[in-house]
């Protein structure tokens, strides 16, 4: 049948095949736009019924027009065939994960590396690029297209889209109220049209690109290092939400060792963004989440500040996503593609790796010391594969990268696994600190949450406005010794007190435990500044 139909010769003319593959991208690569248009519709009546055709014939005059612009003589099949491979491809995350495609999302895409590539393929993945990238194109290209002359297609091409608009407009403005109130109660929807979502997103990435690459701005001339020998470990999860930690009232016991340590959870902590792209350099900037995400200024970051005032900074990175940026200017290792069979027996190493060594290190590194430890930590969707099996006492878990043939509680269960392993990853780290009798803190704070099913979502890195809940909400938690608790007068019952965080008072917590003095310093911002009496 393939054969036969790969064998059939189809003549039409430009306008018509414009008018035909708009509506097949319409039709075929957008169930998930008409799925959530569907169901915000109530279809109680027949205006229901009419304000869908209205979308439908909106969008296809928009779609039509788009294509009247890319597919010229020259150009028709190359564009064509391009936009069915890629839509193929959104269409397959969108149904999968239910992700909306924006600009964030498309730089999340450009920043994935092997690893995380690998942990999201799937034979599902194949069959959809198949089917609905490699089939279409191929037949495309027995479709034999006529163009008029220049003349006649430069004044005929307008004509069918200013009649087809016009249209398009008669019925909009039939459904003016109920369009302009469903346009206010969906946010975010056009983000699921595809191609005009990862078109948007391109558009805009562009436009941010004109910007002129900056050299760093250093922020540290005026730093000046006050503690002698204060140790902080600083570990950065990934995917981590507070939601799964029993130290947050989880029902699960995910948090059995930190329960013991006397670690202080700090609660409503939200993070810079859904995404590590964000988040991550945000944690480690002197500006707040928005200065951070209106400025195309390259400032320093605080690791590589107090590296230049003589503080001894290690940073271990064991994330498939690298440090974007964080560990410039520090003793930087990275884990990832280490081969210490221990860890890396199934060709991606366990976090436990970013301890191996530590306490060497830190017996050789006296006086101020900040070592910073990324982790892999709960990284989807294939959460199965952040553990050692030892680790895996939820059962049965989810081993797909396709999180809709799981059922929910094996989803939940692998994703479980992964936070009682940073669970033991965090109380080892409170161990090696304890162990050195020195004035020591131990942070812990995930970059984003992660949506595991809730109202059909899946991953992370939603636009921030529309996110839920689960993909902001982050767990801060802090353990501090007697040495520095003495030192400082300072308390545990003192931060349990306080509320209301965000990864706004990283930077400048850590400026307080060694008590930098610099303009840049907001005491409002210090964790711990209230209770340093």
């Amino acid at each position: 049948m393939l054969r036969k139909l790969l064998t059939w010769n189809i003549t039409l003319k430009s306008y018509v095949f414009i008018a035909v593959y708009s509506f097949f991208t319409l039709l075929i690569y957008n169930f998930g736009f008409w799925n959530k248009i569907i169901a915000a519709l109530n279809f109680q009546n027949v205006s229901d019924l009419l304000f869908l055709l209205t979308y439908f014939v909106t969008l296809f005059a928009v779609f039509f027009l788009l294509f009247n612009i890319f597919f010229i003589k020259y150009t028709a099949k190359l564009f064509a065939s391009i936009f069915l491979l890629v839509n193929s491809g959104i269409a397959y995350f969108i149904a999968v994960y239910n992700v909306p495609i924006d600009k964030g999302m498309l730089l999340n895409a450009f920043a994935t590396d092997v690893h995380e590539v690998s942990n999201l393929l799937h034979v599902k993945m194949i069959l959809y690029v198949f089917v609905l990238g490699i089939l279409p194109a191929l037949i495309l290209l027995k479709i034999h297209i006529i163009y008029d002359s220049f003349l006649k297609e430069l004044w005929l091409r307008p004509l069918l889209c200013f009649i087809i608009f016009a249209f398009a407009f008669t019925l909009v403005g039939m459904q003016y109220r109920q369009i302009a109130t469903f346009a206010r109660t969906t946010h975010g929807i056009f983000d699921y049209l595809t191609p005009t979502n990862y078109l948007d997103a391109l558009i805009k990435i562009v436009r941010q690109s004109q910007y002129k690459a900056q050299e760093t701005v250093y922020i540290n001339q005026d730093f000046v290092v006050g503690s002698d020998n204060t140790l902080v470990l600083f570990i950065v999860g990934e995917t981590a939400r507070k939601h799964n930690f029993s130290l947050y009232g989880y029902p699960r016991e995910t948090n059995p060792l930190l329960k013991k340590d006397q670690v202080i959870a700090l609660p409503d902590v939200y993070s810079c963004g859904t995404a590590t792209r964000i988040s991550l350099p945000c944690i480690f900037s002197h500006l707040g989440r928005i200065d951070y995400l209106n400025t195309h200024t390259k400032y320093e970051f605080f690791p590589q500040a107090l590296a230049a005032k003589g503080v001894q900074v290690l940073y271990k990175d064991n994330n498939f996503g690298g440090c974007k940026g964080t560990c410039n200017g520090t003793e930087h290792i990275s884990t990832v593609n280490a081969k210490l069979p221990e860890f890396c027996a199934t060709g991606e190493c366990m976090d436990g790796i970013l301890l191996e060594g530590l306490p060497q290190y830190i017996e050789k590194h006296q006086g101020n010391t900040l070592i910073v430890l990324h982790q892999n930590g709960s990284h989807g969707p294939r959460y199965n594969k952040r553990y050692p099996k030892v680790f895996e006492q939820f059962r049965p878990v989810c081993d797909s990268s396709d999180v809709r043939e799981c059922t929910r509680e094996e989803l939940i269960n692998a994703y479980d696994n992964t936070i009682l392993y940073t669970d033991y990853l965090i109380h080892q780290t409170i161990n090696i600190a304890e162990k050195t009798n020195r004035p020591a803190v131990v942070i812990y704070v995930s970059d984003h949450g992660e949506s595991l099913g809730e109202k059909g979502l899946y991953l992370h890195g939603f636009p921030y406005a529309l996110a839920p809940e689960e993909q902001k909400k982050v767990p801060l938690v802090i353990w501090m010794s007697q040495a520095f608790q003495d030192a400082r007068d300072i308390s545990n019952a003192c931060l349990a007190n306080k509320t209301a965080y965000s990864h706004d008072h990283i930077f400048h917590s850590m400026l307080g435990l060694f008590q930098v003095q610099t303009k840049l310093y907001e005491p409002g911002l210090d964790i711990f500044a209230e209770c340093n009496l």
